[in-house]
């Protein structure tokens, strides 16, 4: 699998992303940065149940296939191809015209 890091600029959480390339899928997994309660009974037994939900420890994260991929793609490149955005509305109506999603829907 190919991984790329991304830590928030508040420095408090970081984004993992990795590329499957089997089956052709990105995951993406949110972790805390200096979380420092790792050891205590609570968190242990949330793993657990989450290994017996889901099969894997991680309940923060989603998987990407490649169409998603691409509306997330085009998402990002109208938000940076925009030269004056007023507020995030603006960008979200933008790109419903374009049938792209609006994830606050």
């Amino acid at each position: 699998m190919n991984n790329e890091y991304l830590e928030c600029s508040c420095g408090a959480e970081l984004l993992q992303l990795q590329y499957n390339e089997e089956d052709d899928n990105v995951y993406i997994s949110f972790f805390e940065l200096g979380q420092n309660n790792r050891n205590s009974l609570k968190w242990k037994i949330s793993q657990i149940f989450n290994i017996f939900k889901s099969g894997t420890p991680y309940s923060d994260f989603i998987i990407l296939d490649k169409n998603t991929r691409n509306k997330l793609k085009e998402f990002l490149e109208k938000i940076d191809n925009e030269e004056d955005i007023e507020n995030i509305d603006d960008v979200f109506s933008n790109l419903k015209k374009d049938n792209i999603f609006d994830p606050r829907d």
